[in-house]
């Protein structure tokens, strides 16, 4: 295997890994948002239910767009890292909640992989 194999397999791992983590992320805020709504705690408002809701829609985007080497890639990618950051930070807020804390770790790996994205 040449450098130059070995650095395109890197390549197309790293990107693989950039779009299930992005997918993951959307999986993990479709979810809940949907439980979210059920929760009896009074901070969960439509507020953030609708950073839930962009951070799905932008995670999905993003991974798509790198699933189609779309040019629009690295500016989806660097979007989706603000919108998953603010979302990562309002689920961190709900201490002691399993789903928010699921949903806040899949947005930090998925602000990673954007970072990622972002670059390439």
């Amino acid at each position: 295997m040449t450098v130059t194999t070995m650095a395109t397999t890197k390549t197309k791992a790293a990107l693989k890994q950039s779009m299930k983590d992005c997918m993951e992320a959307h999986i993990a805020c479709v979810e809940l948002e949907s439980r979210a709504r059920e929760m009896d705690d009074m901070r969960v408002d439509e507020t953030l239910l609708r950073v839930i809701r962009e951070c799905a829609e932008m995670c999905r985007l993003t991974s798509e767009a790198a699933l189609h080497d779309s040019d629009s890639r690295p500016v989806l990618a660097k979007a989706c890292i603000e919108v998953s950051r603010r979302c990562a930070e309002d689920c961190a807020r709900f201490h002691g909640n399993v789903e928010m804390q699921r949903c806040a770790d899949a947005c930090a790996r998925a602000i990673l992989a954007c970072q990622r994205l972002a670059k390439s």
